[in-house]
């Protein structure tokens, strides 16, 4: 029988099937592709079957038994996280563990906290920790992994639904954030060639960069980022220093609070860049109470947002 400790060579798996390649997994576990590569020899060893097709220059094929086994081991993985972190609560006075990715910029906001303190009132025994991605489909791994519970963010295109519920939370397209004093600051919509004549900034391989890239490449129009961050907060300071302007998915503007009351958050006139943020989690795996509160909750605060 496969030993606890094993369970990383099952994650190793899943991260290949995704991503259909030993480079990107590595990247994505923050291991070397020669020991993603050991991984998966010792996982095919152990269970005897070959689980990819391996094609030199081409991405990695699930064989009909990797293509098999891929539910079950998503299945495993949820409920070993499950296990643990009941494991966890029965050491901790019966706490609740819920774990949830949100996108990067919804962590920034002032409305996130004034979300988390109604969510605490309302449930006082459950640790909530907040895991932040940058994009759609981190969080979807994220999900489908079990490393979360719950995910509110954008979905990828080809995300699974039969495998994940969602819960349709509020529109979100892509925005620039301004000073009150600059030149978009009373504009409707940002044309692209105009943004192109600024300083930007991004979340290294955000959604937001990947979508800004593409409409402009439609538009012909050339973007260049004069800097890439780590962290939402990054750009803020950036902004703050007055270095470059973020480039974010937003809704409905950022209200009043710590990232400053004279900002604006104004959309690019982008044609079909609108997402939708859900709450989504596994189907096999329904979210407990606490879950589901945290999405109204957010449903809540985007409603009123809207009303300002």
């Amino acid at each position: 029988m496969m030993a606890v400790m094993e369970l990383d060579l099952l994650r190793t798996y899943v991260a290949v099937a995704r991503t259909g390649s030993l480079n990107q997994a590595a990247v994505d576990l923050h291991l070397s592709q020669a020991s993603v590569s050991r991984r998966l020899r010792r996982l095919e060893a152990g269970m005897g079957v070959e689980l990819f097709r391996r094609r030199d220059g081409r991405s990695l094929e699930l064989t009909e038994a990797g293509e098999r086994a891929l539910d079950p081991c998503l299945e495993l993985l949820a409920d070993a996280e499950r296990h643990w972190e009941q494991v966890r609560a029965s050491v901790t006075s019966e706490r609740e563990q819920l774990t949830i990715a949100i996108g990067a910029l919804i962590s920034a906001l002032p409305a996130a906290a004034e979300t988390a303190e109604r969510f605490r009132r309302l449930h006082p025994r459950v640790d909530l920790r907040v895991v932040e991605v940058k994009d759609h489909r981190e969080a979807l791994d994220d999900v489908l992994s079990g490393a979360v519970d719950l995910a509110i963010n954008g979905l990828p295109g080809d995300a699974p639904l039969e495998l994940i519920e969602t819960v349709p939370m509020f529109p979100v397209c892509l925005h620039v954030i301004v000073p009150h004093d600059h030149r978009f600051a009373r504009s409707e919509r940002v044309p692209l060639a105009e943004l192109a004549q600024e300083r930007l900034a991004v979340l290294d391989g955000g959604s937001a960069q990947a979508a800004v890239v593409e409409a402009a490449e439609r538009a012909g129009v050339t973007i260049r980022f004069a800097q890439r961050c780590d962290q939402s907060m990054t750009l803020f300071a950036l902004l703050s220093a007055g270095q470059a302007l973020p480039l974010v998915y937003a809704g409905l503007g950022l209200p009043s609070g710590p990232l400053g009351e004279e900002l604006r958050s104004v959309p690019l006139d982008v044609d079909d860049a609108t997402v939708t943020v859900a709450g989504y989690w596994r189907r096999r795996r329904p979210p407990s109470a606490a879950a589901r509160t945290l999405v109204e909750l957010g449903r809540e605060l985007a409603e009123r947002l809207a009303q300002r």
